[in-house]
């Protein structure tokens, strides 16, 4: 959540680090791309620069960019989005 924000406890889908021999960027300044979180529908909105802290290995993240929203197929199928993050380190 952004700074000075309350904290929201949810579930995800999962995450991964992005598969591909070229590193994924995102984001205006093109920012490599840590961690990919698979977030489901109606997860609460975040935006780029807003922090996520996993309860799986304790860090903390940045977004960055916004949500990729995987919800918009020919077939009404509704999957969720990627939230792209890069470690924080403060």
């Amino acid at each position: 959540m952004a700074r000075g924000q309350n904290t929201v406890t949810t579930k995800v889908i999962g995450w991964n680090a992005p598969q591909s021999l070229v590193p994924k960027t995102a984001g205006v300044e093109a920012v490599v791309v840590e961690v990919e979180m698979y977030v489901p529908p109606g997860f609460p909105p975040v935006r780029h620069g807003d922090e996520i802290k996993t309860l799986a290995d304790g860090f903390t993240y940045q977004v960055i960019g916004l949500p990729e929203d995987m919800g918009y197929g020919p077939f009404g199928f509704k999957p969720g989005a990627v939230i792209n993050l890069k470690r924080w380190w403060a």
